[in-house]
């Protein structure tokens, strides 16, 4: 996701079985998209999409459906004025060769890093995540709602600081087999590198529960998670991928489970080296049945 020359994100168009890319070019801050698609061994290349230029400076994306209507939802840093606004959009994709900007809004006006989004199917709500900057000295890991469905340009909920402390590295993701999201965090005010539920209330309030650590937040640099799409409600599982600089910047990953009674908070299985070399740039996908795929770079 983080090179030296591209910052990038991807996700699966499920409507058209499309994978859609977006990628800003570093040395010109100028974001782009394109859709791709594979049969057997080929992929094809779609035209590449304008998305906006000379100022993106971080870039996430998600699928979602309300009502029917297919949309891209992007949330970015956008710098304006010569602040990093944090800014988000909703996105059509028309076919493998037509993407259609929505209208972007900005939910942030101050400093603002990091962003990551998600897609609630249990509430058809997109939900950023992002490091509000503005706190100076404590830039919480802070969360929002778009409260707008499919229409342009996005309406955003109320801010909910979701970790409270300098919160580095966040990701989210939707685990529809417990209808929740996790979000997974390196607190460098608590010390702790840990995954949270967060549970949606309304459009204005998110709310966490409690934080089950894997590792220590100033030893660790990447972080990825995704969930087990062949479990089913009641019997969610997925993996939370690292690097720690304990011992050297290895690859680890631990397995998360929900129990099986209230809150309902998800829990870290043993934490397992899968690379004992220098690794960072962290993903990982579903594999299928009960595998998971890593990506890395050492």
């Amino acid at each position: 996701k983080y090179a030296d020359d591209y910052i990038m994100d991807s996700v699966l168009h499920e409507a058209l079985n499309l994978t859609v890319c977006a990628y800003i070019v570093n040395n010109s801050s100028d974001a782009f998209m394109r859709a791709f698609s594979v049969s057997g061994n080929t992929i094809t290349v779609g035209a590449q999409h304008y998305f906006n230029g000379a100022g993106v400076q971080g870039i996430s994306i998600c699928y979602g459906e309300i009502s029917g209507n297919a949309r891209i939802w992007v949330n970015y840093i956008d710098r304006i004025n010569s602040v990093d606004y944090g800014v988000a959009d909703c996105i059509t994709v028309n076919n493998i060769n037509s993407i259609s900007n929505g209208s972007a809004s900005s939910y942030k006006t101050s400093t603002t890093s990091q962003p990551d989004i998600a897609f609630n199917k249990l509430q058809n709500t997109p939900i950023l995540t992002y490091r509000d900057l503005s706190l100076g000295n404590n830039p919480n890991g802070a969360a929002r709602c778009i409260t707008s469905g499919i229409s342009v340009p996005p309406t955003f909920g109320s801010q909910n600081l979701v970790v409270n402390g300098n919160t580095t590295q966040m990701k989210i993701i939707y685990d529809p087999n417990f209808q929740q999201m996790i979000i997974a965090y390196a607190n460098n005010t608590s010390g702790n590198a840990a995954i949270n539920k967060v549970s949606y209330v309304t459009s204005n309030s998110l709310t966490t529960g409690t934080e089950d650590v894997f590792g220590v937040a100033g030893n660790v640099s990447s972080i990825d998670l995704t969930f087990n799409a062949s479990k089913t409600i009641g019997t969610g599982q997925g993996m939370v991928v690292f690097n720690d600089s304990t011992g050297g910047n290895n690859g680890k990953f631990a397995l998360y489970n929900w129990p099986a009674s209230s809150p309902y908070d998800p829990t870290l299985g043993t934490i397992t080296v899968f690379e004992n070399n220098v690794s960072y740039y962290m993903e990982v996908v579903w594999g299928g049945e009960n595998n998971y795929v890593i990506t890395y770079m050492t």
